[in-house]
């Protein structure tokens, strides 16, 4: 089928539906063979028939002349009128390859998440003692959601989340929970969904979670299972849930993680021959130090150079406050994941930690570290982009300039610009040429706003010739000292750091 106005051929696909099998044969496996040597007219817009404007999608749904020659030559060389019919796996082969929308099958519907149930706080599992006395165990847990609840209900916000960071309700938290270790804890109140985590918690940090709901009946109840949150989306993480007057979401993670942080890594044994060369060493450098520092009381400067900057590192005072508050084992293990890993950026490897389950003191005190070698190798930092400006009243500090000009016609002009540090005030004078300079800062500034205590040039011929202000030819700042009852100025040069 071509297009009535350009002439194009249209490329739509037909499919038949057929039981005789010489229609299927005749018809069946027919494409444009046209090995891309000519261009499609695409099935959009609107094209001209006889005189009136249609859409192209409607005029390729009519039958062209020549299908309908070949199907009513097919249907006129059928010689039995009783032709058995065509195996339909056969007939429909092609449609279960290109199915149309009519004929598939709609998706199946994903299934919902289902709610944990709610059970009661003595259905809680005991931990297991030596001592098995039920009755005792139940009332305990009982009276532990009890006081767990209360302190909670005395730090709740009224809108809103809130993360719980008391110790003791952590401690009690964790004697609830103890086949998991709890990390975070989030509250909120009046909720009839879930709680989502925190935004700064990386999900491996704790991916399962548990709800202490207090129901509107003042009633406590518990979710029965963990939910392993971290393979859901955002949405199924803020769903529906249980209507509660205060939700106390658990968010923890496995035991066996907690072992990570305290596992170091021993050091490399030493070779034979390493250590014999390392005897060798030790045992020929000592009598050369003797001979060269005869003095028993080493100095500082050799002491310090001698260590390695990892030794320095480790005591050193100069880290944060949270790297020193951690014990002696997590720094010595902060600063060796530090070295071992090519010296990341601290943000980096503190999330990287987190993922991979360590404590949150460790994590934490890798953003006080602060490496010796990272120090040495910093790249030079941006250039600052403003700075403070010192307070000074107008005119105490004064600067000028020469300005040369040239307009479109080419014509030049010279003109002197004078500006004050405490106030940015700008003013201008005309100057014929740059000679001039003394009579313009006389007319432009002294005349009006009087003499300033420091004026600011720089090393202009028309400011250091001898003639002008005796200056000599070669300083970098000129300064110009004026007293508060002089009525004259002289140059002097000034110290530039």
């Amino acid at each position: 089928m071509r297009d009535p106005q350009n002439q194009m051929l249209y490329k739509k696909g037909m499919e038949i539906a057929t039981t005789s099998e010489q229609f299927y044969s005749q018809f069946h496996g027919r494409f444009c063979n046209c090995n891309k040597q000519h261009d499609h007219q695409q099935l959009c817009g609107e094209t001209s028939f006889k005189g009136i404007r249609i859409k192209r999608t409607e005029f390729s749904e009519n039958y062209t002349r020549k299908f309908s020659r070949a199907v009513a030559k097919v249907l006129t060389s059928i010689k039995s009128v009783k032709e058995k019919p065509f195996p339909c796996e056969a007939v429909f082969a092609a449609l279960s390859k290109r199915s149309g929308r009519a004929f598939a099958e709609s998706p199946p519907k994903r299934a919902k998440l289902r709610n944990s149930e709610l059970i009661e706080p003595s259905q809680m599992p005991a931990k297991r003692r030596r001592l098995r006395e039920k009755s005792s165990e139940e009332v305990n847990i009982a009276n532990l959601c009890e006081s767990i609840c209360a302190r909670i209900m005395k730090q709740a916000p009224r809108v809103g989340r809130k993360e719980i960071h008391d110790p003791r309700v952590l401690e009690d938290v964790q004697s609830l929970f103890h086949d998991k270790r709890v990390v975070r804890i989030m509250i909120c109140k009046g909720t009839e969904r879930t709680v989502v985590p925190p935004k700064d918690m990386v999900p491996d940090e704790a991916p399962f979670r548990r709800a202490i709901i207090i129901q509107r009946t003042k009633k406590i109840q518990i979710e029965d299972e963990w939910e392993e949150w971290k393979y859901l989306s955002a949405r199924q993480q803020w769903r529906r849930s249980h209507p509660s007057f205060l939700n106390i979401t658990v968010f923890a993670r496995n035991h066996d993680l907690d072992h990570v942080s305290a596992v170091i890594q021993p050091a490399e044994p030493a070779r034979a021959t390493q250590s014999q060369t390392l005897e060798r060493s030790q045992a020929s450098s000592v009598p050369e130090i003797r001979a060269e520092a005869p003095s028993p009381m080493p100095s500082p400067t050799t002491q310090e150079t001698s260590l390695m900057p990892s030794q320095v590192d480790e005591i050193s005072q100069d880290h944060g406050p949270k790297f020193l508050s951690m014990s002696t084992e997590n720094r010595k293990l902060a600063l060796r994941l530090h070295k071992n890993l090519g010296h990341p950026e601290p943000a980096k490897l503190c999330k990287i930690l987190q993922q991979r389950g360590y404590t949150q003191e460790l994590s934490r005190g890798i953003m006080d570290l602060k490496c010796s070698v990272c120090q040495m190798q910093q790249r030079p930092k941006l250039q600052r982009p403003s700075t403070l400006k010192e307070e000074l009243e107008f005119g105490d500090k004064v600067a000028m300039d020469g300005v040369k000009w040239t307009n479109r016609q080419g014509q030049e002009f010279h003109f002197y610009h004078f500006i004050d540090y405490g106030t940015n005030y700008h003013t201008a004078v005309i100057a014929p040429n740059r000679a001039e300079a003394q009579e313009r800062l006389t007319t432009g500034w002294l005349n009006w706003a009087g003499p300033p205590n420091e004026m600011l040039l720089d090393s202009a011929t028309e400011f250091s010739a001898e003639h002008e202000c005796a200056l000599p030819s070669d300083p970098t700042r000129c300064t110009l000292a004026v007293g508060p009852h002089r009525t004259s100025w002289r140059c002097v040069t000034a110290h530039v750091g």
